[in-house]
């Protein structure tokens, strides 16, 4: 799934950047209770998965992913949201997913100002990408 290869795409792409970032993230839409922070969730927020772009089985598929990333403070939520911004922007090539997917493009399309969750105390950014892919291999 094109979700489980664009999070191992961030994570290493974090681990890889200068300085690392290595943290544990990438959870389908919603933080774990008391986990550490920084951290990032991610959800696919709009996909059509029988319309391709050229109206052809196999075609190319198009989507948007939104990525909350959380912090302490808000400049944490704020540096990671850019971190992975630098990570997935313009990016293209296969996954590393089970489907073999090939991303064709991801492009930054939004973001939104840092919020703070007064109950959990802690900072959310929310960035979102527009994608562009082809899976390969289906089951």
């Amino acid at each position: 799934m094109i979700e489980q290869g664009l999070v191992k795409l961030v994570q290493t792409g974090l681990a890889a950047s200068s300085p690392p970032i290595v943290l544990m993230g990438g959870f389908l839409a919603t933080l774990p209770k008391g986990q550490v922070l920084p951290s990032w969730t991610y959800q696919m927020v709009s996909a059509v998965p029988d319309r391709t772009l050229d109206n052809a089985k196999g075609g190319l598929f198009a989507g948007r992913i939104q990525i909350d990333c959380y912090g302490a403070e808000a400049d944490d939520a704020v540096s990671l949201s850019w971190a992975i911004a630098r990570v997935l922007n313009g990016q293209r090539g296969t996954l590393a997913d089970a489907d073999g997917t090939y991303l064709d493009s991801a492009f930054l399309s939004d973001t939104h100002d840092p919020e703070v969750d007064e109950a959990s105390r802690t900072w959310r950014r929310v960035i979102e990408f527009d994608i562009c892919y082809k899976v390969v291999f289906q089951v």
